[in-house]
């Protein structure tokens, strides 16, 4: 018997979609094709962009499988594809807009979104959450607000279930 707990993420062609090998790459090239027909040519299609990749992760990676993973491997997988789908989706994009998009999925796959940002940094004492449009955070015993913003209420309260369940 093989006790190694299967990766989620075999069987997906991380370096090509052009010929699939199996059914995972199929659906991957599937949901790619998708992603690419769908994208506008412009910067308003960000927030569309990193929607269809969300969508499309939610959609291929097995939860259950995820979780006998390591944290380390979790988030190398992930990583992996999610810097695949962007590539395949905006080829174009600058190094800095790349990683940035990048490390902003992530920190909404892996933790608690835009908050994350926050969380980095040392300055901050304190961070509260009025809204999904209004994030204050405490620096040196002074309160301000923040230009952190939630997409919508949505990605909020997920971020709040997120946050209680650990």
């Amino acid at each position: 018997m093989n006790s190694t707990p299967e990766n989620p993420l075999s069987g997906y062609d991380f370096a090509s979609y052009s010929e699939p090998n199996n059914e995972s790459d199929a659906l991957m090239k599937t949901v790619t094709d998708s992603m690419l027909s769908n994208i506008e040519d412009d910067e308003s299609s960000e927030m569309s962009l990193r929607e269809q990749i969300h969508r499309t992760l939610v959609r291929i990676v097995d939860p259950g499988k995820l979780k006998q993973l390591s944290h380390q491997e979790v988030e190398k997988e992930i990583r992996t594809l999610v810097e695949k789908l962007v590539d395949d989706a905006q080829p174009r994009l600058s190094t800095s807009e790349r990683s940035r998009l990048i490390n902003d999925l992530l920190d909404d796959i892996l933790g608690y979104g835009p908050l994350e940002k926050l969380l980095r940094d040392d300055s901050i004492s304190d961070i509260l959450v009025n809204g999904a449009k209004q994030v204050y955070i405490e620096r040196n015993g002074v309160l301000i607000e923040s230009d952190i913003r939630f997409r919508d209420d949505n990605q909020l309260l997920h971020v709040i279930q997120r946050i209680v369940g650990k």
